[in-house]
């Protein structure tokens, strides 16, 4: 069920229920962003719980001239990457991910895991873009909004953090 305007007033105004609607039309969004971009399951459960606790005390600063998802995603961004710096430790277990496809055939896993690797090379700046862009398959315009950035930033970086993932691509293929 969708959520309506009333509910959004209502989770502004401090309503239980309404924060558990909510949470309930953008857990899996939030969780599977935060997951690409920390690779680690207990830990993108725990970023998601600590997002919606920030959701919830700082929901006086949303504003209905935008849509609640691309509210949420910005304070689940900013708090992952403000975690994986903190954290200082991005590409832990890397091997027991699946990144692209939660159905992915066995074939794909060793692909994956490449995949995986090779983004995790890349600075945040880069990889976050490319995670929301090209794997989310947001908008420019709400990977902007998420990122607090101007879209030709966003551009800029897309272009840089695939040419980056390309080169080391290239680099790995030919180590083979």
């Amino acid at each position: 069920m969708a959520l309506t305007k009333q509910n959004l007033l209502d989770f502004t105004n401090g309503d239980i229920q309404s924060l558990q609607k909510v949470y309930e039309d953008t857990k899996s969004f939030v969780y599977n962003t935060i997951y690409k971009m920390v690779l680690n399951k207990q830990e993108a459960e725990d970023l998601t719980h600590d997002v919606y606790v920030k959701v919830y005390e700082k929901r006086s600063m949303y504003s209905s001239e935008y849509s609640i998802n691309t509210w949420i995603n910005r304070l689940a961004v900013n708090h992952t990457i403000n975690h994986i710096k903190r954290k200082n430790n991005f590409l832990s277990k890397i091997q027991e991910i699946r990144f692209f496809n939660e159905q992915s055939k066995e074939e794909d896993v060793e692909q994956e895991a490449i995949a995986v690797n090779i983004l995790g090379r890349i600075h945040p700046k880069y990889r976050v873009p490319i995670v929301l862009k090209d794997i989310q398959e947001l908008s420019y315009e709400e990977v902007a909004r998420i990122m607090g950035l101007p879209i030709g930033t966003i551009r800029s970086r897309l272009n840089r953090g695939r040419k980056i993932l390309r080169d080391i691509y290239e680099k790995e293929a030919k180590n083979e």
